[in-house]
């Protein structure tokens, strides 16, 4: 009878024990933890400092080609700012200063550089003065939309957050239940392939698709090499040589020479004779091209559209730009030197 009872007291002994271990430990473990997930927290932005930061072109990075970081850096504060923005691999640790940053009180300020970075699968964006972090941000680099060269690929600027309104696809599901030249707006099957309604797919042996891609003015980098991964830019009727600086227009009208195409309206004559200027290489005068006049320049083009770009009653417009940005060249001069070196 007394060896069951020391057997009961033993087992109750370490239960107990077992009991206290775990909440001791449970206790040590979180009393460790604590301090440290309060540390991983992201500390506050300045008050009044506001960054807008894209990497790429509405969320497509090409990273084996030249990608443009862009910011727009807004400060209402009473404080002048100065700082530096960094970029991080937050694997490597591999840094890289884009530069001293200044932002006077109530001002904003638009930022950007081309940056090589081939072998970065992720990034962090900071802007400090080295003491002190005003703001930091994940930069996606990696997001599943890459740069299919099934595609071609038009930039469309606009700061009002307008999307392009697609006509739609012009190839027919079925030859026999629907006519050669019929729009499809349905995403549905087309010859096999998934409609994307965010593209515009032209009839069969009419060119490429067309993937638009919405831009803000800020975006535009001042360099061309970032522009190589699109093959046209369009502008709205809206458009006024203001709402780039020179550099970007000067960038352009380089890119342009490379292979690049412009669209742009006819009443933009302004913004025209910014792109002429721009251009290193002389602009042809215009020559009429189905719907569109065509300034030649370089290996790329000018070209002029006349009608309303957003009309809901009349796509003809729209129609002509895309159809045109289809069967606009892949090919630039920056490939063809990388080609034949």
């Amino acid at each position: 009878m007394l060896q069951y009872l020391r057997k009961d007291i033993s087992r109750t002994l370490l239960a107990f024990a077992t009991m206290l271990w775990v909440g001791l430990g449970g206790s040590v473990v979180a009393i460790a933890q604590g301090p440290g997930r309060d540390a991983d927290k992201p500390k506050p932005d300045f008050p009044g400092l506001d960054i807008q930061v894209e990497a790429g072109w509405d969320g497509r990075v090409e990273v084996n080609a030249p990608v443009p970081i862009s910011f727009l850096l807004s400060n209402q504060s009473e404080q002048v700012l100065e700082g530096q923005l960094i970029l991080t691999d937050p694997f490597t640790k591999k840094e890289v200063n884009l530069g001293d940053v200044f932002i006077g009180p109530a001002s904003v300020k638009r930022f950007s550089s081309v940056q090589a970075l081939t072998g970065w699968s992720d990034c962090v964006a900071t802007y400090t003065d080295g003491d002190e972090v005003y703001w930091t941000r994940p930069v996606p680099l990696i997001t599943g939309k890459d740069f299919s060269e099934d595609l071609n690929f038009l930039l469309f600027v606009d700061d009002g957050g307008r999307a392009l309104q697609l006509p739609g696809s012009e190839t027919p599901a079925s030859a026999e239940s629907v006519q050669p030249n019929a729009v499809q707006n349905s995403p549905t099957m087309s010859g096999g392939m998934a409609i994307d309604p965010s593209r515009y797919i032209p009839r069969q042996g009419s060119g490429r698709a067309v993937q638009p891609l919405s831009v803000k003015t800020w975006q535009i980098p001042q360099h061309p090499g970032p522009l190589t991964v699109t093959q046209g830019i369009l502008f709205s009727e809206s458009a006024k040589p203001e709402m780039l600086n020179e550099q970007q227009w000067d960038a352009i009208g380089r890119w342009m020479c490379l292979g690049g195409t412009v669209f742009l309206h006819d009443s933009s004559k302004e913004v025209l004779d910014r792109l002429k200027k721009a251009a290193p290489l002389t602009v042809q005068p215009p020559v009429p091209w189905e719907e569109l006049s065509v300034h030649r320049g370089g290996g790329g083009s000018l070209r002029e559209y006349s009608g309303k770009l957003f009309s809901a009653d009349d796509p003809t417009t729209m129609q002509a730009v895309l159809s045109a940005a289809g069967k606009l060249s892949r090919t630039n001069i920056l490939w063809v030197l990388d080609e034949t070196s």
